[in-house]
């Protein structure tokens, strides 16, 4: 079953998006990607608990609660901080895409690609984003890559496609297709890669003349279709315990 851009965090409300709070949090962010102090993981954890905070707080001064740097290596990374120009949230370059650094601070690796994945075909196309085949050349293995499309990187739809690869990503269950990896590509837009499944859609076995089995009779395809839903379901109950609603449940999205 796929779980698409469709898909609605309606639980764990404090893991949400948010900013990080003023300039010289972002510029300290950026230093401590850069100098390897922190990984694109962590920081999303701890601008989360930014979020939180009922008290004003800095980025600086929640890494040293959380034992992430000394006060000494803090003072370095400050100072490498005052050295960066300012940073815009989701700044875009002349033509219109994120950088990978500033991607990095909304929780994507920070390191492009490059030659990691070889192209392989088009998967599907959908509203807002592409879904590829391609070659995992460092596993040796083939995978599904999904992107947005070139013109739907407005920061809502870059928001919304981060959230979508996280809620992926954090239903662990074997009628999810798991995620793999969250990346920046090599134009430094963001896209996350995943099991590639191979098969039909239940429209297609739906509307198939014999099922799908010229052997089935009517009962037996009955049957198998029922079995469909019934794991259909479990899915789906599985997703809402987490916290987590489908909002394009049709055929079409289940393989």
């Amino acid at each position: 079953m796929r779980f698409d851009a469709t898909l609605v965090d309606s639980g764990f409300q404090p893991q949400r998006e948010q900013p990080l709070h003023g300039d010289f949090d972002k510029r300290l962010a950026r230093a401590a990607l850069e100098l390897g102090v922190l990984d694109a993981g962590s920081l999303m954890d701890l601008t989360a608990a930014l979020a939180r905070s009922e008290r004003p707080r800095s980025l600086g001064a929640l890494m040293l609660e959380a034992g992430v740097v000394s006060r000494d290596r803090l003072d370095a990374l400050e100072r490498s901080a005052d050295r960066i120009d300012h940073v815009d949230t989701w700044a875009h370059d002349a033509q219109g895409t994120v950088s990978p650094i500033d991607a990095a601070a909304h929780g994507v690796s920070a390191a492009p690609v490059g030659d990691r994945y070889a192209p392989l075909s088009e998967i599907g196309r959908g509203g807002a984003g592409v879904v590829l085949a391609v070659q995992d050349r460092v596993v040796g293995r083939n995978v599904a890559l999904k992107r947005l499309q070139t013109g739907a990187q407005s920061d809502t739809a870059l928001a919304r496609f981060l959230n979508e690869a996280r809620i992926q990503a954090r239903l662990q269950h074997p009628g999810v297709v798991p995620v793999y990896d969250l990346v920046t590509l090599e134009d430094g837009t963001p896209g996350f890669t995943m099991r590639w499944v191979q098969g039909v859609s239940l429209t297609k076995v739906i509307h198939a003349p014999d099922g799908g089995d010229a052997d089935d009779g009517v009962d037996a395809r009955r049957f198998k279709l029922m079995q469909i839903l019934s794991r259909l379901c479990e899915v789906v109950s599985y997703a809402h315990a987490q916290g987590v609603i489908h909002r394009d449940l049709k055929p079409d999205n289940v393989l």
